[in-house]
């Protein structure tokens, strides 16, 4: 490969101190070695500051290190991350996930080969807390022809932007979001540029209790924040069909029920989110 485009890496750290290190680890052994890693800690009150600063001083000479001064979430965080990068190609990692070692070189090697694809992304391995792994995610897949992301929800871990199709989309990486924001940056990304899926597993998503409980008020916020995603990105394409987004807020409702989950709660929790976004 003659032109080795610089990668930037955001991480949003927060409490991962049984995490982190693997998570630092594998972008150390990546095969792909122009990467920049910008790793924003959100207040962390546990151990993993030290760690990463172990590593920051001893090992990866491309990381940067910054900590809010107050815990401002994940949307905002990672914005800051994205501010202070430089990278003509960026991706996310999440603080207790790890990339395989030639996820980085992978995604170079189709940005690099198809100068229109603005997003790729690939498929995922499911490892337990300890890294164990359990088998394919499976939330990704290739787009058909004529599907799109925002109606299939089909990008997942692993992926990554061109900085220049980054720069044309509409309010770039909008932060208001604290969990849907991956996918609302997917949104408009597809909105601006082609896309690409490597069906190959790239990523490790790692399962533990922080991310199995989940509480009504966690699970409200996911489903308004996907809603108001939908809706601005239908809104963006002249495409709004309100029958879509009611069929989504129904199978939720749902799977609620069927979880013995308060529906009516999910619901005013869900129009009291909406109305904060809008």
């Amino acid at each position: 490969m003659e032109k080795k485009p610089l990668v930037t890496i955001v991480i949003a750290n927060y409490n991962s101190e049984n995490y982190i290190n693997d998570t630092l680890n594998s972008l150390h052994l990546q095969t792909y070695d122009n990467i920049e890693i910008i790793l924003v800690d959100d207040c962390s009150f546990d151990n993993s500051v030290n760690i990463i600063n172990s590593w920051n001083s001893q090992k990866l000479n491309n990381l940067v290190f910054i900590r809010n001064k107050e815990n401002l979430g994940g949307g905002v965080t990672k914005l800051i991350g994205l501010e202070r990068a430089r990278g003509e190609i960026v991706g996310f990692v999440d603080c207790d996930d790890y990339l395989h070692e030639h996820a980085v070189e992978k995604m170079v090697e189709a940005h690099m080969s198809f100068q229109t694809v603005g997003l790729v992304y690939s498929n995922a391995f499911q490892v337990d807390a300890s890294g164990k792994i359990i088998g394919l995610l499976n939330k990704s897949k290739k787009l058909e022809v004529g599907q799109t992301i925002l109606e299939e929800d089909c990008a997942f871990h692993f992926a990554t932007w061109k900085r220049k199709y980054y720069e044309l989309c509409a309010d770039g990486f909008s932060s208001k979001f604290n969990i849907a924001y991956d996918l609302d940056l997917f949104y408009k990304l597809e909105e601006v540029s082609e896309v690409i899926y490597i069906d190959e597993p790239l990523y490790y998503y790692r399962i533990h209790g922080n991310n199995l409980s989940i509480g009504l008020n966690k699970l409200g916020s996911s489903i308004s924040e996907l809603l108001v995603a939908k809706f601005e990105a239908q809104s963006r394409r002249s495409q709004i069909d309100i029958t879509k987004l009611g069929v989504l807020l129904q199978s939720t409702y749902d799977r609620v029920y069927k979880k013995g989950r308060n529906s009516v709660g999910i619901k005013q929790l869900i129009k009291d989110r909406i109305r904060k976004y809008l």
